[in-house]
């Protein structure tokens, strides 16, 4: 174990740069966790570097057992102070590696039925529920154009706890191309549009091969992938709401294609 009780470290200013700047997580390929439950379910060979303050090694001792002296760092309070990122924390916290899928290829699209496509989600908090959502509801993959926000954002990481490690994410570098290649493997692409030609998403038969395509609440889904959906679908709303939460409008939809598909697991 390495003992770090200065601020000025290096490793400590790279940790805070990973933790604040997207383009400096990028680079390294590493992301920011906090917490005892997802650092415990994070798969081991993610893990780059732990980081405990030095009054919880005792209380953490069963679990920094699990990795080689050389990736853990005990601070002392001042120096996890500068680190941390909630008030409450629990003294621990890791540097993981980036898990993402690289590009959709042939075994991905063979083997993947229900799949998410997010375009301009800039929230992160919604980004980070649809994530657990899609663990929740069976949905095999989410693909989020690159107007999308940061997947990696600490805000993100805890929306959606430990399913960051159990969904298939892969960020698009050009959506139209990516959109071209998913109709060549036969899948019906709905767009969740409020318009005169939509079909209530109830009314849609989910079978296999299908992508859900959800869009900024402002400003919804860009034309260009709206032209490229097979059909226009809205969910249905009373008063004079205009537009729902894109995590709770995925919610309904997501559940919808489980019941039609019999995928309900009863959790006790």
């Amino acid at each position: 174990m390495i003992e770090i009780n200065s601020k000025n470290n290096e490793i400590i200013k790279d940790l805070v740069k990973i933790r604040e700047q997207s383009k400096f997580r990028r680079d390294k390929s590493l992301f920011y966790v906090e917490g005892e439950r997802i650092i415990s379910d994070s798969p081991i060979n993610l893990i780059d570097k732990l980081f405990v303050v030095k009054d919880k090694v005792d209380y953490y001792m069963n679990l920094i057992n699990k990795f080689d002296n050389d990736k853990i760092y005990v601070l002392s309070n001042q120096v996890f102070d500068k680190i941390k990122d909630t008030v409450n924390s629990q003294g621990i916290i890791a540097l993981v590696k980036y898990n993402l899928i690289n590009n959709l290829n042939d075994d991905i699209l063979k083997n993947i039925d229900n799949c998410l496509l997010l375009d301009n989600v800039n929230d992160p908090g919604n980004l980070g529920t649809i994530i657990r959502l899609s663990e929740a509801s069976n949905i095999s993959l989410i693909i989020l154009a690159n107007n999308c926000c940061d997947i990696y954002n600490t805000k993100v990481i805890r929306s959606c706890m430990s399913s960051i490690f159990r969904t298939n994410i892969y960020i698009s570098k050009n959506i139209m191309s990516d959109i071209s290649l998913l109709k060549s493997y036969s899948y019906n692409i709905y767009a969740t549009v409020l318009d005169k030609s939509s079909v209530k998403y109830s009314d849609i038969s989910y079978n296999n091969k299908n992508i859900i395509v959800l869009g900024n609440e402002a400003n919804g889904i860009c034309k260009e992938i709206i032209d490229s959906s097979d059909k226009k679908i809205y969910i249905p709303m009373c008063g004079k709401i205009e537009s729902l939460n894109v995590s709770i409008a995925a919610t309904a939809i997501c559940y919808e294609i489980m019941r039609q598909n019999s995928f309900y697991e009863i959790k006790r």
